[in-house]
């Protein structure tokens, strides 16, 4: 990774307004909204999508600055923050914080994403900690050229070794990043296609082909639990993530043998997690490269 130049260039945004995505775990989404607004700078507006909205009314009683805005049936992380991301950009957002319930930003951090998101940077993110043991689970993200194989950079190192300056990258998690108006106007925000998950990677690669870059800001934390809705060896991930690796892929122009590759990949991680999710996994995993080459998007 390569520190970001940024001096010189257009000042970081005036207003910003967080968007937290929320389904069935309103207290989380409460505390990810609020970390929003408890630092020295601080989101100039908050909202609150509750997709599918059973926590509505809840949301609005317990977030009492936040705007709460219900769908009316589950839309999935993609779609759910499209409705949030739109409803900031009508509010005059310059920037959209997204934030996933799972996630809370350290005091400091949206002051210094705040400073780095300048062009040619049009989304960056923090560094993300993870919440079981306070060790990091990323510094951003790294794509395979065409095959769309995902890595998490310096997952499971100490804290301590995330310093120095921004950092372009691929990707950042959709946990927690700051987006531009520009690279949401140019990419017209997620793909709705992926549903659930990486749905944040191919909008930080979508973004690169139109000329804004993707930073990572090491000094900038967040806390994030993750796989707050589904576990890791959950067969609603695997078969998302198996899906949704491969429409990636496709998208990046990937042929028939690398396309394979990446089926067989994600086939062979969905059979080593089945001492935890048992054949339900493995049978996920094989409905995601199913669903991929019938062309099945969007829910399940």
């Amino acid at each position: 990774m390569k520190p970001l130049p940024l001096a010189g260039q257009p000042s970081s945004p005036v207003r910003i307004v967080a968007v937290v995505v929320n389904y069935g775990t309103p207290m989380k989404a409460a505390t990810a909204a609020r970390s929003t607004v408890e630092g020295a700078r601080r989101a100039d507006a908050v909202v609150v999508v509750d997709n599918g909205g059973a926590n509505a009314d809840l949301l609005a009683t317990a977030l009492p600055f936040a705007r709460v805005v219900a769908t009316p049936r589950n839309l999935g992380f993609a779609g759910g923050a499209n409705v949030g991301l739109r409803a900031a950009l009508a509010d005059g957002a310059d920037a959209v914080l997204l934030v996933n319930s799972d996630a809370a930003l350290a005091p400091e951090a949206l002051a210094r994403l705040a400073e780095a998101l300048r062009a040619p940077a049009g989304i960056v993110g923090p560094a993300l900690v993870r919440a079981r043991d306070g060790r990091l689970e990323s510094l951003g993200l790294d794509v395979s050229p065409g095959g769309g194989r995902i890595v998490e950079v310096a997952r499971g190192a100490p804290p301590s070794l995330a310093g120095g300056p921004p950092r372009r990258v691929a990707a950042v998690s959709g946990a927690v990043m700051l987006l531009s108006r520009a690279a949401l106007e140019v990419t017209g925000g997620f793909d709705e296609r992926f549903f659930l998950y990486v749905e944040d990677v191919d909008l930080c690669l979508r973004a690169a082909r139109a000329g804004l870059h993707t930073v990572v800001v090491p000094e900038a934390r967040a806390r994030h639990e993750g796989a707050a809705t589904a576990g890791r060896d959950h067969p609603a991930r695997l078969y998302y993530t198996a899906r949704n690796h491969l429409l990636l892929a496709q998208g990046q122009g990937a042929g028939r043998g690398t396309l394979l590759a990446a089926a067989g990949r994600e086939l062979w991680r969905a059979a080593w997690l089945a001492p935890r999710s048992g054949l339900a996994g493995v049978r996920a995993a094989a409905a995601g490269v199913l669903d991929h080459a019938r062309g099945r998007t969007g829910a399940r």
